[in-house]
């Protein structure tokens, strides 16, 4: 594989992985799912579907416990996290409905620079965890800078990361329904291993067959 890896092959890479833990990473996904519905747990789920995911390509023992000792350690980072794009969708989104009836060129500007900044916003935020498990400085300011200066420095990758992460999405939610059960732990290993590509280059994730444990 190349110093530069492809979107397609950390992509390929994320399934393999998955597959290697497929019954042990389905039922994380599925506790995922399930902590969307309260709405305040999700960001700390999906914080901690990061920390599984950063668990298993360093191949370390993962068991359903890790679940449990995740969301209680990234109960405040992920709430802090959830805040701050609440705050930030709540502002992209009003500024489309306080002026969804104002006509003209300038506001057809106005409308483009909010979707490219909140659009730019989701890319930054789907490297903002696997940012965030491996450096030093773990502030939110830190992380986001972090991610962003990795979306300006490789925009070709992180954008094909995201665009392919979306369409797993997508498909997950409107043709295939069952693969939700599985689609926010492929965008965790996307992330995990997109992130460790540009720290320290392109690896294969140490994996260990026997190393699950279901009780």
């Amino acid at each position: 594989m190349a110093r530069r890896a492809r979107a397609s092959a950390v992509v390929g890479q994320a399934f393999r992985v998955w597959w290697g833990d497929f019954m042990l990473l389905l039922l994380f996904n599925i506790a995922w799912l399930a902590l969307q519905f309260p709405v305040f747990t999700g960001p700390v789920a999906t914080a901690a579907m990061y920390v599984i995911a950063r668990r298993i390509v360093d191949g370390e023992l993962t068991e359903p416990r890790h679940g449990r000792e995740a969301l209680r350690n990234m109960l405040w980072p992920g709430l802090q996290w959830g805040a701050l794009n609440l705050a930030v969708v709540l502002v992209v989104v009003g500024n489309f409905w306080a002026y969804r009836e104002a006509v003209g060129p300038m506001w057809v500007l106005f409308r483009l620079t909010w979707a490219t900044a909140g659009l730019g916003w989701l890319v930054v935020n789907l490297f903002y965890w696997p940012f965030w498990l491996v450096a030093q400085d773990r502030t939110v300011r830190n992380t986001l800078r972090n991610s962003a200066i990795f979306v300006m420095r490789r925009p070709g990758f992180a954008l094909g990361v995201a665009l392919i992460s979306a369409v797993l999405i997508v498909v997950s939610i409107l043709v295939v329904l069952p693969m939700a059960a599985a689609a926010m732990a492929w965008i965790a290993l996307i992330g995990v291993l997109a992130v460790d590509e540009e720290v320290s280059g392109p690896r294969e994730p140490v994996h260990q067959a026997p190393r699950v444990s279901m009780q």
